[in-house]
C-alpha cells in the first residue's frame, strides 16, 4: 500500500498544519509517512504545496504520481492536476484546512476520533478546527479504506527535529 496525497495552497493558508496533523495521525495509527515540502520566498500569498508519501513499509522519497490532490486553492487544481493519477480524487474549494482533514479520515475509512486526539495538540481554536473537521468527515461520500494500522510506537517529526 502506498499512497500520495498534495496538499496546496496560498502561504498562511495552512498546507503545513495540515500536513502535520495527518502525518502525525498517520504515524501514530502505524504508518508511515515521508513528506517533502515546496514553498515560494513569499511570507503570505505564494504558493505552497507539501507532498505527503504514507505506505505500509518504510519511504524515503515521494512519488510523482498524486492519488489524493487537497486544493486551499483554484491554483493548486491548475498546477497540479496534470500529476493526478487516472483515479486519483481531487477535494476542491474554498473551505478551512481542517475541513479537509476531516474528508481525507472519512475517504481513507480512520477513525475520527485519531483526527480529534490530533487536533487537539493545537490548542489553537480546539472547538472551531474540530466543527471543520467534522463537517468534512460527514461531507465526504467517496471512500478508498486502503490505510491499514501497521506498526507501532515510532514518531513524525521533520529534518530540524
Amino acid at each position: 500500500m502506498r499512497w500520495n496525497i498534495l496538499i496546496g495552497g496560498p502561504a498562511g493558508t495552512g498546507p503545513n498544519i495540515l500536513t502535520q496533523i495527518l502525518g502525525e495521525a498517520l504515524v501514530k495509527h502505524g504508518n508511515h509517512v515521508f513528506y517533502s515540502r515546496d514553498y515560494q520566498s513569499l511570507i503570505r500569498g505564494g504558493h505552497n504545496f507539501n507532498l505527503m508519501t504514507i505506505s505500509d513499509e518504510p519511504v524515503w522519497s515521494n512519488d510523482s504520481q498524486i492519488d489524493v490532490l487537497v486544493c486551499l486553492d483554484d491554483k493548486t487544481e491548475e498546477l497540479h492536476k496534470k500529476d493526478l493519477k487516472q483515479n486519483g480524487v481531487v477535494l476542491k474549494g474554498h473551505k478551512e484546512n481542517m475541513y479537509y482533514a476531516g474528508r481525507i479520515f472519512k475517504l481513507f475509512c480512520l477513525d475520527f476520533k485519531l483526527l480529534e486526539e490530533r487536533l487537539k495538540t493545537i490548542k489553537k481554536n480546539f472547538s472551531e478546527n474540530l466543527q471543520f473537521a467534522k463537517q468534512g468527515y460527514e461531507d465526504e461520500t467517496k471512500l478508498v479504506c486502503k490505510i491499514q494500522k501497521q506498526i507501532e510506537d515510532h514518531e513524525f517529526m521533520n529534518g530540524n527535529q
